[in-house]
């Protein structure tokens, strides 16, 4: 059976931003109803990195590695993926959110961004690219947090796949938008990533009408010091920012089951079409509170 990669989309201005939306059926009902036979996936907490050298850093993410679906003996953390980390400066707190005058970001405490070093075992992971003033009255940045990390995860080695399941936001700002993230992918040697509509389960939103469900992207994430706190030092965060990665979240008016997913596939090679056979694949889950 032929599949057809690109499907019929009509874009629709919103709020300044131009999101387009896939118009084809969604997939059927009955994958709510599949076992999830995998095992348990620990989701493991941010941690403070601030202060702390890349070499404390590559420890850190050793261990976490050595109790991961990924373990190995000879793991070593990629330097494509982590090795611009600089010692002993700031990372942006998960209490993100600044009042302070040109928004300058919060560093105290947990990092933000360390939720992709203690994760290992989830290839792709979320992040809110777009970090919103407390001074807007709208703005739910201090929720963020809550929605960045997973409630919980299930890998199945005979499919090779991981099930990584979230809170669906139940208020969002209008231009906020997740953004797939691949560190750990890439850090395990998985390069190209494809969302498969055909096997998501709700209408989504992109940023850009060109993005990862109607095509293969190279991944590109890695950290190093940037300038995303506006700090004078800068901080150790994640980079880049990319549109052909984001979506948005259902709305939760519009989500008439319990939950709603996303079907992720993954390549270590350019693979020779969006429809090849993956090397692995991650279901992400936004489930009702």
């Amino acid at each position: 059976m032929k599949l057809k990669i690109f499907s019929s989309i009509f874009c629709i201005a919103l709020s300044a931003v131009i999101f387009c939306i896939n118009s084809k059926p969604a997939l059927s009902d009955d994958w709510e109803d599949e076992e999830d036979s995998g095992i348990s996936i620990e989701i493991n907490e941010h941690i403070s990195l601030s202060e702390k050298t890349k070499e404390e850093i590559f420890d850190l993410r050793k261990d976490y590695v050595s109790n991961s679906i990924f373990a190995s003996p000879n793991y070593e953390p990629s330097e494509e993926v982590f090795g611009q980390i600089i010692d002993q400066m700031p990372w942006i707190s998960t209490d993100f959110c600044s009042s302070a005058p040109d928004w300058i970001a919060n560093i105290d405490g947990p990092a933000i961004h360390s939720i992709y070093i203690t994760n290992p075992s989830i290839p792709i992971l979320l992040d809110l690219p777009y970090y919103l003033s407390k001074n807007d009255p709208n703005d739910r940045c201090s929720t963020m947090t809550y929605y960045l990390t997973p409630l919980e995860a299930t890998y199945s080695e005979e499919k090779k796949e991981v099930t990584v399941t979230y809170p669906l936001p139940h208020v969002m700002h209008s231009n906020a938008a997740f953004q797939l993230v691949g560190v750990n992918a890439r850090d395990f040697g998985y390069n190209y990533i494809f969302l498969d509509e055909d096997k998501s389960t709700y209408k989504i939103k992109y940023m850009e009408e060109d993005n990862v469900s109607n095509k293969v992207i190279r991944l590109e994430d890695f950290i190093h010091l940037g300038t995303a706190c506006h700090h004078e030092s800068g901080c150790n965060n994640l980079s880049p920012m990319k549109n052909d990665l984001e979506f948005q979240p259902p709305e939760p008016s519009s989500v008439t089951k319990s939950k709603v997913q996303l079907y992720l596939k993954l390549w270590k090679e350019e693979p020779s079409s969006a429809y090849a056979e993956p090397d692995f694949t991650e279901r992400i889950i936004f489930i009702k509170k």
